[in-house]
């Protein structure tokens, strides 16, 4: 039998033997040298219901903004990890193909940014806070204060 270690799941607490031939939680194998993040975790969502919220217009103008704002979090974060743009989705060498300014990427991506903040909106309102507008809008279109 091969020498093994020990080490705990940071999700689950699930502890995994590593040994010659692989990493194992449990039942289940770590592919690729990477943890799957739940481990053996059953995970049920269970977001906030937002489906009686009705978003007022005004809240509705700043789609755009909060969505292109999300992406650049998104890629800020991404960059400080290391990661750069790739024509194709790479995990070993940190390149991923959405490392782009906001207006070149695919409408289905700008779709899930914009579901993203609008729901988060949602969130807000359903928790019982207000938004309201300023009298100065700063955000009529995103300053470019990100360079990707």
């Amino acid at each position: 039998m091969s020498p093994s270690t020990r080490a705990t799941c940071p999700v689950s607490g699930i502890s995994r033997v590593e040994t010659g031939n692989g990493s194992w939680y449990g039942e289940q194998a770590v592919r690729g040298g990477r943890l799957q993040k739940m481990c053996n975790v059953s995970y049920e969502p269970s977001p906030i219901d937002t489906s009686t919220v009705v978003l007022p217009g005004d809240l509705l103008e700043l789609k755009e903004c909060l969505a292109e704002n999300t992406h650049h979090l998104w890629a800020s974060r991404r960059r400080a990890e290391g990661w750069s743009y790739g024509p194709v989705l790479d995990e070993d060498r940190k390149r991923h193909p959405r490392l782009v300014p906001y207006d070149q990427l695919p409408e289905s991506e700008k779709e899930y940014d914009r579901t993203t903040a609008m729901e988060a909106l949602k969130v807000v309102l359903a928790l019982g806070y207000e938004i309201r507008k300023p009298e100065t809008v700063i955000c009529t279109s995103l300053i470019k204060i990100f360079s990707i």
